[in-house]
């Protein structure tokens, strides 16, 4: 396979500057049903259109969904949910002829995934989310050469395949944490399962937190960990009525900026927008009975710091939503 770009191929664009670039290979990890597939096709149909993503503006580039550990029947669900029924999508769970031999410690994850990518048959370069990427690292997750080479491997593959480097998105699991939270990873990108060759040669890792892995109340905790910016957490919101993510609060970027339990458990009760919230009525919802008027209106300013509320009168506070996950109209 040749080296240079052929000649009036369309040229790669990143697909998210900074975080998701053309030719890379990056993650995106969470626990087992946290929500993860609801989370990429709202992220997919952002990239479809060209919307921002946690406040960073994307470009409309091609999308493309591989799945090996559900049919397509199963996902198809968020994707229409979104608005994104046609994207192109390719389940080994599917076709009863792919040869899972190609996967495993003696199988060859890069000509396994040359194989998916010839189904999608993408137009151009753009952005594939492989869930999940393990089947693809040679089956082994915790021998730091496997993963190493695994992930060279894919790299060259997607950034040499017919001329034209695809920024692919690889979807992982997150380990299981203990009961104590003074014994637990610090920083999210480490809790993904397997060696750490798996930060150290990929390119970004984004880090799914549910309230009860991480604080509580209803936030998620989206963490960012780009290779050549800042990290940042975004805050999330998933809605009873379709399971969708919705983008709520600022952006923060160091730990300590981060809302405490009482803040989060206060902006869990608050009523959805445009519905005002006022102290009294906060005050009957509260089940904390020692917590004075004072006090709460001193933590809804600190929720109005942080970008959550706004205050819009002397006893007025409404609940900011940043984004939304539902299509376009």
């Amino acid at each position: 396979m040749a080296d240079d770009h052929e000649v009036g191929a369309p040229l790669p664009i990143d697909p998210l500057p900074g975080i998701f670039n053309a030719g890379f290979l990056s993650l995106l990890s969470g626990a087992s049903g946290i929500g993860k597939t609801a989370l990429i096709a709202d992220l997919a149909r952002r990239f479809r259109d060209g919307d921002t993503i946690a406040g960073h503006q994307s470009h409309a580039v091609p999308v493309g969904y591989i799945t090996a550990d559900r049919p397509w029947d199963d996902s198809r669900l968020w994707f229409n949910a979104v608005g994104f029924p046609e994207i192109r999508q390719y389940s080994i769970l599917d076709d009863h002829g792919f040869n899972l031999d190609l996967l495993g410690k003696r199988g060859d994850g890069p000509k396994a995934l040359a194989s998916c990518l010839d189904q999608l048959q993408m137009p151009g370069p753009g952005i594939i989310f492989v869930d999940p990427i393990a089947l693809f690292l040679g089956g082994n997750l915790l021998d730091y050469n496997t993963v190493a080479l695994g992930c060279i491997k894919l790299h060259r593959q997607i950034s040499r395949r017919v001329h034209i480097p695809h920024c692919l998105v690889g979807v992982c699991h997150t380990a299981k944490q203990k009961a104590d939270a003074k014994d637990r990873y610090m920083r999210p990108q480490d809790r993904i399962n397997g060696s750490g060759a798996l930060l150290g040669f990929t390119a970004t890792q984004i880090t799914l937190m549910s309230p009860e892995e991480y604080g509580k109340g209803s936030i998620y905790h989206l963490f960012l960990n780009p290779h050549h910016r800042r990290p940042e957490t975004w805050y999330l919101e998933k809605s009873n009525e379709t399971g969708l993510f919705r983008y709520v609060g600022a952006p923060v970027t160091s730990p300590t900026e981060q809302l405490n339990d009482k803040l989060l458990s206060l902006h869990a009760i608050l009523a959805d927008p445009p519905i005002p919230n006022s102290v009294p009525s906060i005050m009957r919802q509260l089940s904390d009975v020692g917590v004075t008027p004072k006090t709460v209106t001193r933590w809804l300013h600190s929720l109005e710091e942080a970008g959550f509320v706004i205050h819009q009168g002397r006893n007025s506070w409404v609940k900011v939503v940043q984004e939304s996950s539902a299509p376009p109209a």
